[in-house]
């Protein structure tokens, strides 16, 4: 797609995957398919009255399924979901309690994303020591996955950098065509001079680390065959 503005252009699944294919079609080409993540309904857990404040006004009833809560050894770890609103930029993370309310897992705030040990591909979109720039490029996937899902007609654009999805999915596929290793400027040329920019939104501390071992989530929509990649991580 051409003419695709990336501060313009609505961020339709059309407009998004045309551009994706036009831009960086072998980096696009290795981002798994959303039939191959899992989703759980909300209408499966359970949570109290602040939580459901928020997700009693969404327009879709899924949970996108990222991880795993890992905060210490001493602690069970738990999985780790996402949602997003239609018409909201927030993405808001979840972990699901072992112990279970009316035989449903209880949803409580993931507060710092240092806690998360993220599935591929979430874990494949680099490390960076010092910054936030890594959980800016989950972000976008994770967006990216509600809308490919048909979840939610378009993006919203944040008010700070209307940019902001465009570059940091375009960076995201980079490094997970890269198999998590850091894209040379060779092959992402129109991209290669971002790493170094300071972007002070969506602060959320994170540095992600390489995958240890596959994991499989059970009670959730899955692709048979498809790995689901543990990767651990630590607050800058």
């Amino acid at each position: 797609m051409a003419d695709f503005n990336e501060q313009k252009t609505p961020l339709t699944l059309a407009n998004v995957q045309a551009w994706a294919r036009f831009e960086f079609p072998e980096a696009f080409k290795a981002l798994p398919r959303a039939s191959r993540v899992s989703y759980i309904d909300i209408d499966d857990t359970s949570f109290n009255r602040v939580i459901q404040r928020s997700l009693g006004r969404s327009t879709h009833k899924k949970l996108l399924v990222i991880g795993d809560y890992a905060p210490g050894d001493d602690v069970e770890d738990s999985k780790v979901v996402a949602h997003v609103h239609e018409h909201d930029t927030e993405i808001t993370f979840y972990r699901l309690s072992e112990e279970t309310i009316d035989g449903r897992p209880e949803l409580h705030p993931v507060r710092a994303t240092s806690n998360v040990a993220f599935y591929s591909p979430f874990s494949k979109v680099g490390d960076d020591t010092g910054g936030s720039k890594a959980i800016h490029r989950v972000s976008a996937v994770i967006l990216y996955y509600f809308l490919a899902s048909e979840l939610v007609n378009e993006l919203v654009r944040h008010k700070n950098d209307s940019r902001w999805f465009a570059k940091n999915f375009r960076e995201a596929c980079d490094w997970i065509g890269n198999d998590g290793d850091r894209p040379s400027p060779v092959s992402r040329p129109s991209t290669a001079r971002r790493e170094s920019d300071k972007d002070s939104t969506f602060e959320l501390p994170t540095k992600i680390k390489r995958e240890r071992e596959e994991y499989t989530p059970t009670g959730t929509r899955e692709c048979k065959g498809c790995p689901f990649i543990r990767s651990s991580t630590n607050s800058d």
